[in-house]
């Protein structure tokens, strides 16, 4: 079967939640539809002669893509697979064993020759590599599974690291020829084998599971009521697509991306689309590894400020819930004291902070101090006046 190209086929209705179990879904069960599946753009062809009759066989093999991807980005899900697409083609002798007349002596040697059989068989082997991890297992299908060692691994990339998958090996194409010999016409049967050579590789980004929060604001965990925040740099390996702000039960919820499927030759993607908010702003892929913060040394490609604000008086459970675009979610928790400024000197009050104040006896000496001064000016001026 040739391979039709298609760029897009359609394009679904948007949706607030990335599809990613469908789009698994409907990508895993792709294993007959990429089989057989030649691309005559990159096949590659040999020929073979029997009996002094030419036969041409052609093969292609190429790597499609993770089962999963939002936008340029794959994820370890515990079922990612990666995708190919496969196929041949082989002609065959006039002669075989449905129609081998006397006119099948191939060889004039007063016996029929017929080609009996044709087998395709792909010996070659799919290799995936992250960072120093490297595994190989055999290309036995156009849906192969990424090995578990592998998506271990890939839970901490940060989101600007690349799986490298490469498919290697040889198409070997086989002839089984009956060549009926000696005065009985005795059946004989030879192999006739050739093979194509294959090899390509792609690299794909990944994102990875781990996320770090941070308060901004306010770093003491205390503040004036007047002005309530509640701000928080996030640094992730996966975008995020959905956070949840909660203070003491009440929840708002902020949605900054929305999603759809498109479709690419058969296989559905799924893009991302930017909706803005105030309360929320991306500063874009920067590579940041805070060692001094963390016991691992996770770096993150994906920097994100969360700032929200709030009314009332004393202590406040504030969190925040982010859902990155691959459906992973964390919380983050804090307790925050909110105080009000009071005229008085309200002891025993966590709600309020005192005013700046001043005792009414230091007043009164800081006073005499400055008439005294006054009087001393007034007796220099008048002298000066008189004399």
């Amino acid at each position: 079967m040739s391979r039709a190209f298609y760029l897009i086929l359609f394009v679904s209705l948007v949706s607030a939640t990335p599809p990613i179990l469908s789009v698994q879904e409907h990508n895993s069960d792709l294993a007959n539809y990429l089989e057989n599946n030649i691309d005559e753009s990159i096949s590659k062809s040999v020929s073979l002669t029997v009996f002094g009759q030419g036969i041409t066989v052609r093969a292609s093999a190429d790597i499609v893509g993770p089962s999963v991807m939002v936008d340029n980005l794959t994820y370890p899900l515990d079922e990612l697979s990666m995708l190919f697409s496969r196929g041949y083609y082989l002609s065959h002798l006039a002669c075989n064993k449905d129609n081998h007349p006397a006119e099948c002596d191939l060889d004039d040697d007063g016996c029929v020759e017929f080609e009996e059989n044709a087998t395709v068989d792909y010996d070659m082997e799919v290799t995936f590599t992250f960072r120093n991890t490297s595994i190989s297992v055999p290309f036995s299908s156009t849906v192969v599974p990424v090995p578990e060692e592998i998506l271990e691994e890939m839970k901490t990339s940060s989101g600007a690291e690349n799986i490298t998958v490469a498919v290697e090996g040889n198409i070997v194409f086989t002839y089984f020829i009956n060549d009926e010999e000696g005065p009985l016409c005795s059946e004989e049967v030879y192999k006739v084998s050739r093979s194509i050579s294959i090899a390509s590789n792609r690299s794909f980004a990944v994102g990875g599971q781990q996320k770090l929060f941070f308060l901004q604001a306010p770093i003491l965990r205390e503040q004036l009521a007047s002005n309530n925040h509640f701000d928080v740099i996030l640094l992730t390996q996966c975008p995020i697509y959905f956070v949840e702000f909660r203070v003491d039960g009440s929840t708002h919820n902020f949605t900054i991306k929305n999603f759809s499927i498109f479709e690419e030759d058969g296989v559905e993607r799924i893009r991302s689309g930017e909706l803005s908010s105030s309360n929320i702003a991306f500063h874009g892929q920067n590579i940041t590894t805070p060692t001094s913060l963390e016991k691992e040394d996770y770096s993150f490609a994906y920097v994100y400020t969360l700032n929200f604000t709030y009314i009332g008086v004393g202590e406040h459970n504030l969190s925040i819930r982010v859902i990155d675009e691959f459906l992973e979610s964390v919380e983050y928790n804090e307790t925050i004291l909110s105080r009000e400024i009071s005229l008085k000197n309200t002891d025993g009050n966590e709600t309020t902070r005192p005013n700046t104040t001043y005792p009414i006896a230091e007043l009164n000496i800081i006073g005499l101090g400055t008439g005294f001064i006054a009087i001393i000016i007034l007796v220099i001026s008048l002298r000066s006046w008189f004399s």
